[in-house]
């Protein structure tokens, strides 16, 4: 509280006239929030803390506000991490994040966001397997694998439809689910 008038003020980054966060997600010691294009985090190991300078000067564990570049009027609908990097979804793309260089620490003046591969994808939460993110594409015909690859050197995914094609022939894919004993299955369900 300050009596008279002041500069120090700062508008909320999430409001009824703006929106709320569409997705939330843990990723290095850090809590992660996810809307339109935009992605923020938390300061590291301060889950209640998004300051990003201390004292005028930003330190490699402060948080973190990146814009990402998705395709006009496009919104991320989840974020998942996914091994070393924080994997984002929009209607056109899906997209990693993660430090721009390796030696340094992860944080406001080393972050990385790149296209991990343009196939879109629709509002449910991807399931995590393993080091793998199983995703559903935008129309929600087909449950795609996205996981690192060293002949990219990054993320790319596959179509895992394709040993399965009759799946989504009566309708899209509504859920997935992971059940990991007896043995691995992914379970999806579908609309019709």
């Amino acid at each position: 509280v300050v009596s008279g008038s002041t500069t120090r003020w700062a508008r909320q980054a999430w409001n009824a006239t703006d929106g709320y966060p569409a997705d939330v997600a843990l990723y290095r010691e850090r809590l992660c929030f996810v809307r339109g294009q935009t992605l923020w985090t938390s300061v590291a190991g301060d889950f209640e803390n998004f300051q990003f300078q201390d004292g005028g000067l930003q330190t490699p564990d402060m948080a973190i506000t990146a814009t990402f570049g998705a395709s006009r009027n496009d919104r991320a609908k989840w974020c998942e991490p996914i091994g070393d990097v924080l994997m984002l979804g929009t209607a056109s793309g899906e997209f990693s994040v993660g430090p721009q260089s390796v030696s340094d620490p992860f944080g406001p003046q080393n972050v990385a966001i790149r296209r991990a591969s343009g196939y879109g994808c629709n509002g449910l939460k991807p399931v995590p397997v393993g080091q793998s993110l199983m995703f559903v594409e935008r129309a929600g015909l087909r449950v795609r694998e996205a996981r690192y690859n060293i002949e990219v050197d990054g993320i790319a995914s596959r179509d895992l439809t394709v040993y399965a094609n009759h799946i989504f022939r009566r309708g899209s894919c509504a859920g997935l689910a992971f059940q990991r004993l007896p043995f691995g299955v992914l379970w999806a369900t579908t609309t019709g």
